[in-house]
């Protein structure tokens, strides 16, 4: 574990790096090093998974980790006890991504993706414009990018440029849906309960996949019903498309956008 002490402007005045054996063995070398500093507060980058809900009876604890030894250990909890001071408490690589953000090399940057591999893989990503309450943009962005593909279909009679503005509108629903789906996968794990993420996200991802063979089978009706005038099947579901994302947006609205 690194250790480090320093100041709202970045400036670190002294650091020191403890090995991780149990939390009986390592922690009282942390509280120790932090008490010599008189630390005013402490900010806590762990090693996970961990659960960061905070209406959670465990938040701040380690959950299920290969380091069978800190398995359920009060990590936030048992420092902000020691030091009776408060305590800032994410992951790691959470924590990493915010110092690059604030203090390094992406300082200034809107979209930034931190990883790491060691014992499993992480990933934190900082987007300050992806508040949860904009998120209804994303599923707009989705639907209005079917409507070039009804007026492609309309206007040019060439196989190749159909195929072309197809492969191009795809491809950006394909990224707009995409992080719409991390982006409320996330906010899913966040405000569940812990012991109730993993059937949470089973139910949702099982109710996904169940809706798209049936999707294909919907369209599949229509165009053969509508053929010769497969661009009014395209221009319906857009149309139906946007009118969900409308409603879908009001919803999200509704959200702080600090959530």
């Amino acid at each position: 574990m690194v250790c480090a002490v320093g100041d709202e402007k970045g400036n670190i005045f002294d650091q020191i790096s403890i090995t991780t054996k149990t939390p009986g063995e390592t922690i009282p070398q942390v509280t120790a090093y932090f008490k010599k500093e008189k630390v005013e507060a402490l900010g806590v980058g762990c090693f996970g998974p961990v659960d960061l809900n905070q209406n959670s009876d465990t938040y701040g604890c380690i959950t299920s980790t290969p380091k069978l030894a800190w398995k359920n250990f009060d990590m936030a909890g048992t420092l902000e006890r020691a030091l009776g001071c408060p305590i800032g408490f994410d992951t790691d690589v959470n924590s990493s991504v915010l110092g690059e953000v604030t203090f390094g090399q992406a300082k200034g940057k809107s979209c930034v993706v931190y990883m790491t591999i060691g014992t499993g893989i992480g990933a934190g990503i900082f987007a300050n414009r992806l508040a949860i309450c904009k998120s209804g943009n994303l599923v707009i962005a989705c639907a209005v990018c079917v409507f070039p593909i009804g007026a492609s279909l309309i206007l040019f009679s060439s196989a190749i440029v159909n195929y072309i503005v197809m492969t191009v509108c795809c491809f950006a629903i394909m990224v707009c849906s995409t992080i719409f789906t991390v982006q409320m996968l996330s906010f899913i794990q966040t405000e569940t309960p812990q012991n109730l993420i993993g059937k949470v996200i089973a139910v949702i991802l099982t109710v996904s996949m169940c809706a798209q063979p049936l999707g294909n089978a919907f369209y599949g009706v229509l165009f053969e019903l509508c053929k010769g005038f497969e661009y009014a099947v395209v221009l319906f579901s857009g149309i139906v498309s946007l009118m969900i994302a409308i409603g879908t947006k009001n919803i999200f609205k509704r959200f702080s956008a600090d959530t």
